[in-house]
Formats: structure tokens, C-alpha cells, sequence
């Protein structure tokens, strides 16, 4: 893999037994192939300084990738694609959480982790039955409603036991 930078937006930051968790948004125009094709658990470099003058469109132009080896031939700059045929996504952490809920009960990973103790992964309405229950709702929608405080904060930590788990397996597959 070449050297290469990127911009990204800090999105969340928590602490597991390992250390911290940092959650980055970067751009798919930014990610680049070579970010794209890491394995989960691979060890990088990281530096960050925060953006504070260069906009979207001027960035790629002036950014120029760092060399931590004096022998390192420059990378050429991936070709700049238009942003506007670029889908606007709003990152996972920016989602209310009922879609969030909705968006993780397709995800295989989520379905195994809720059944973990089955064997298999649930079907996605059976995920939803688990997160409505677990979250003490009827539905997904009401973990949207500012006064069920109490729901939130459930849904966020199975979140979180989640996350800490998926982090873990892909921990696990690195060591073996």
C-alpha cells in the first residue's frame, strides 16, 4: 500500500477495554483505493491537524500526501471526480435513531450478534421484535421522541455492546 492522506469529519469518540474508539466520516472521493482494500485491524500511521481554511473543492488540489521515507517516490493524485455526482449520505451517527435501529437489523452482523447465543443469524423482523423489546418500546419511532429518554439511552448502548463486539471479532481475526 502507498502512503496517502485524507479529510475526514470526527464523528464519535468512546473508550473500550482496548483504548479509544475514534469514528471518522471520510468522503468516497477522499477514502482512495488504497484505504478502501485495508484489513480490518491493520496497524497505520495517523496524524491529524484540523481543516480549518481549505473548502471541499480546493482541498485535493493542495493536499499533498506525506513521506515518512526520504526514498518514497511521490504518489500521484487520484483524479478529481465531480462531487456533484456524488450521493450525499448523512453519516450513521447524524441518523435518528429509529433508523438507525432500522439500518442495523439488516445488517447481518447486528442479526448474528442479537442471536449469538442461537447459533445464527435472526431474520430482520425478529431483530426488530429483539430491539423494540430491549429498547421497552412498541415502535422503532418512538425512540425518535425526546421524552423517552430511557429508550434512547437502551438503544445507544446496545449500540455501543455491539460495536465493542464487532470491534472485538475483527480484533480476534487479526491475532489468528
Amino acid at each position: 500500500m502507498t502512503d496517502g492522506n485524507f479529510e475526514a469529519k470526527l464523528c464519535a469518540i468512546r473508550k473500550n477495554k482496548d483504548g479509544l474508539v475514534v469514528s471518522l466520516v471520510v468522503h468516497p472521493h477522499d477514502a482512495g483505493h488504497d484505504l478502501m482494500t485495508l484489513d480490518i485491524g491493520a496497524r497505520v500511521m495517523i496524524g491529524w491537524a484540523e481543516c480549518t481554511d481549505a473548502p471541499d473543492a480546493t482541498r485535493a488540489a493542495s493536499a499533498a500526501p506525506p513521506h515518512t521515507n526520504a526514498q518514497a517516490a511521490p504518489v500521484p493524485p487520484e483524479p478529481e471526480l465531480p462531487r456533484e455526482t456524488a450521493k450525499k449520505r448523512t453519516p450513521f451517527a447524524e441518523l435518528p435513531l429509529s433508523q438507525q435501529a432500522g439500518l442495523l437489523c439488516k445488517d447481518e452482523a447486528f442479526r448474528a450478534w442479537l442471536a449469538r447465543n442461537e447459533g445464527h443469524p435472526c431474520s430482520v423482523d425478529v431483530a426488530l421484535l429483539v430491539v423494540r423489546g430491549e429498547c421497552g418500546v412498541n415502535s422503532r419511532a418512538e425512540l425518535d421522541e425526546p421524552q423517552n429518554g430511557e429508550a434512547r439511552a437502551r438503544w445507544l448502548a446496545l449500540y455501543d455492546e455491539f460495536a465493542a463486539w464487532k470491534l472485538t471479532q475483527a480484533y480476534a481475526e487479526t491475532i489468528r
